[in-house]
């Protein structure tokens, strides 16, 4: 539920940056599309993803053997802990069908990675057609900053992690210790926790209202900076 949920988001998120590029096309550009052709691409986008989160459901079958396979590894008191024990491939290190649904999932997540990126390049391209004025040329300038580092906190915060987490399911590194995995675990978690959060920070800090409001109080501080300053002069 949780992943088909996380889906959707990106999904919405990637329509209305489609959106907002289509609004800064001209009517006779190439770029151009209908009503009709952003519907489109979004369903595109939306079937694409359901495919990607229900393959790896599916793909994630145990096999036949999946009793024989604990007793044969001595982990069946593992069952004591938990309702019941997944198991995927026949020994350690084997994804089975996991590693499948793994390979798809990173597909999905590279894919709307790069549409994020093209959406930014033609939004910044739309928005320097626009830029006539000094005002708006400085509003170019802030939106660029603002698209250019939420360009890369995804990139850290939420593409490198998913992939090396991926892969770290595909081909397991045996001989990292178990306690790095265990860090590891808790440090992608942080990452996709954060990245949400640092994303809408970005574009508030970059909000002429907000930028503003940071000149006057560091006005206001230095002010009362050098106040004390000369009091303690004094």
């Amino acid at each position: 539920v949780f992943l088909l949920f996380h889906t959707a988001t990106i999904i919405i998120y990637i329509s209305l940056m489609l959106r907002i590029q289509q609004a800064l096309v001209h009517g006779n550009s190439m770029l151009h599309l209908s009503t009709r052709a952003q519907l489109g691409i979004v369903l595109v986008l939306a079937s694409f993803s359901f495919y990607a989160v229900t393959a790896f459901f599916l793909s994630t079958e145990e096999p036949e053997n999946r009793i024989e396979i604990i007793e044969r590894h001595n982990v069946s008191w593992l069952e004591q802990y938990s309702r019941h024990v997944i198991v995927f491939g026949v020994d350690i290190g084997d994804g089975g069908t996991f590693r499948a649904a793994m390979i798809k999932l990173a597909a999905f997540v590279v894919v709307m990675y790069l549409i994020m990126g093209l959406l930014i390049f033609l939004i910044i391209r739309g928005l320097k057609a626009h830029a006539k004025f000094e005002s708006a040329q400085k509003r170019l300038c802030r939106t660029c900053k603002a698209y250019t580092i939420e360009l890369l906190v995804v990139a850290l915060l939420y593409t490198i992690p998913s992939l090396i987490d991926i892969i770290f399911h595909i081909c397991p590194p045996l001989f990292i210790p178990d306690i790095l995995f265990f860090i590891s675990r808790i440090l992608v978690l942080v990452c996709f926790t954060i990245q949400s959060t640092t994303s809408a920070l970005i574009f508030l800090s970059h909000h002429k209202f907000v930028k503003e409001l940071r000149r006057k109080l560091a006005i206001y501080f230095s002010h009362a900076r050098n106040s004390l300053l000369i009091l303690n002069d004094v």
